[in-house]
């Protein structure tokens, strides 16, 4: 797996871009993040695919929105949509790096996130009080301000994210 900062620049580290084309199973807005699904396919066995997007709404019984639950320990991945994407059309994902994204609450620059609601990035609970049951994710850090259903810059890593806090 390749790391969200691989090398070294002049004077800092560079962060690279991972995009992806998936095909949408419902109609995503840019900024939106999104749970992506892996399945495996009968062309390729042994490969897994990235097979499609549901805004991070979408709960399982094991994993609610903001959530991997302790007990189901389920693992997910995700990406923001780079632009607005009707259901069973393809387009272009952000899997990591840095990214215009939606914000669902508001919260100064340089904190943890989660995925919301709605597909919104929320700020990550530190003591795991809203829900003591539960693991939280951290996916990404708000490099702007964040406010709540406006697109401001994250850096964001879908798939290994930026650790946990865990359960209370």
């Amino acid at each position: 797996m390749v790391s969200v900062a691989p090398t070294a620049g002049p004077v800092g580290i560079q962060i690279s871009n991972e995009d992806a084309v998936l095909t949408a199973d419902a109609a995503i807005s840019r900024g939106q993040v999104c749970k992506l699904t892996l399945q495996t396919d009968s062309s390729l066995p042994g490969y897994l695919l990235f097979d499609g997007a549901t805004p991070s709404v979408a709960t399982d019984g094991d994993f609610d929105a903001d959530n991997a639950t302790a007990t189901g320990n389920q693992f997910h991945c995700f990406a923001v949509a780079l632009e607005d994407i009707s259901s069973g059309n393809t387009g272009k994902f952000r899997v990591k790096g840095i990214v215009d994204v939606l914000g669902g609450d508001t919260s100064v620059a340089e904190l943890p996130l989660k995925a919301g609601a709605d597909g919104e990035l929320i700020l990550a609970d530190a003591d795991g009080a809203d829900d003591p049951t539960k693991t939280q994710r951290v996916i990404a850090i708000s490099l702007e301000t964040m406010a709540n259903a406006t697109i401001k810059k994250a850096l964001f890593d879908g798939i290994n994210g930026f650790g946990t806090y865990p359960n209370a």
